[in-house]
């Protein structure tokens, strides 16, 4: 049985990805790896991920948790350095 380390390790996310995908998606962790990594291999999937990644910020700043916002901030940046190529 694979666990979820061997699935982040097969997979593109990474852990940091798979857990915001996770709490945004209100899915287990190994589902969102799952998801994650069809996603990327769609086209404008890594935009969805993105847009995802960007509402758990705003969320963040709602309720006033700076340094998640932050921590966020530099996790969609380098997301999109990553997965985003079109952006560029």
């Amino acid at each position: 049985m694979l666990t979820l380390e061997d699935c982040v390790a097969l997979g593109a996310l990474s852990t940091e990805e798979i857990d915001v995908l996770a709490a945004h998606e209100h899915l287990p962790d190994i589902v969102a790896c799952e998801l994650g990594n069809y996603l990327l291999s769609t086209p404008g999937g890594a935009m969805l991920i993105a847009d995802g990644i960007r509402a758990q910020i705003v969320a963040a700043r709602r309720h006033h948790r700076v340094a998640a916002a932050s921590r966020l901030e530099g996790l969609l940046v380098s997301f999109e350095r990553k997965h985003c190529r079109a952006l560029r």
